[in-house]
């Protein structure tokens, strides 16, 4: 039974590691699908700042830690230049998504985690295209982030039509920390954050020309007809009335809210 379940996880296309809760590859299972994944059976007992850049290292061991505290499943997506960490392998960027589950200590002596990775480079690839035609009209960028039909962009593009409104000045907005408190934040409380975010920022339009898009969780951009710093100036004051305040992780810990406001 044992050798039918280990036959079976080394047939998946995906991707399982394990890790130690340094980073460490403990065990490897799937990856059978050679055109999204490198070579992999020679990664245990290396660690993840041996095989992957220092910044991907690290979002990966801070992902454990998370799972790990949390004694949950938490989600992130990453990218790996496979042609210069691997010239043979015959891929180039690819973009993974990660959910990181942590393990009974007692199955590997040591606390583990067990992170399944599914390849979204098609998905990512698209995203791209959309942002290439933004390049061309940037009135667009909003109504892509507000997920308009790509379709309708396209058309739009190429028969040269222009908006009839088209905003003079647009500002990106960060939740700082945002990363960690997707992680740790269960999604009630992550659904309730962005709807208290985006109602605020909805309250300063102005005209037609106003509009808020969301580029993923904790990052949001505002396009409107007035100055870069009217437009600053009215972000932060509707935002004022989040700032600061608290919500809570899955691990009892409650952070403040705090945003970055900058020009694009």
């Amino acid at each position: 039974m044992q050798e039918k379940d280990s036959a079976l996880l080394d047939s998946l296309p995906d991707m399982i590691f394990v890790y130690d809760e340094t980073g460490t590859y403990l065990d490897v299972k799937g990856g059978k699908d050679s055109q999204h994944y490198s070579q992999t059976h020679s990664l245990v007992g290396k660690s993840v700042h041996d095989v992957l850049s220092k910044a991907d290292a690290h979002r990966i061991v801070a992902h454990i830690g998370y799972a790990i505290e949390l004694q949950g499943v938490v989600e992130f997506e990453y990218e790996i230049d496979h042609y210069s960490l691997y010239p043979d392998s015959g891929l180039n960027k690819q973009w993974y998504r990660a959910r990181i589950r942590p393990l009974d200590a007692s199955i590997y002596n040591t606390p583990a985690v067990v992170c399944m990775v599914s390849n979204i480079t098609r998905e990512k690839v698209f995203q791209s295209q959309l942002f290439e035609y933004i390049e061309v009209d940037p009135s667009l960028d909003v109504r892509v982030l507000n997920h308009r039909a790509f379709s309708d962009f396209v058309k739009e593009i190429e028969s040269g039509a222009s908006s009839a409104l088209t905003p003079q000045s647009q500002a990106t907005i960060w939740i700082e920390g945002f990363e960690r408190i997707e992680a740790m934040a269960d999604a009630k409380t992550l659904k309730n954050l962005e709807n208290s975010v985006i109602s605020a920022l909805w309250r300063v339009r102005h005209d037609a020309s106003y509009q808020v898009g969301r580029m993923c969780f904790g990052q949001y951009v505002v396009t409107a007809n007035i100055s870069p710093h009217n437009l600053q100036s009215s972000i932060k004051t509707t935002l004022a009335s989040i700032d600061g305040k608290t919500v809570s992780l899955r691990n009892g810990e409650s952070v403040a809210i705090q945003f970055e406001i900058a020009d694009k």
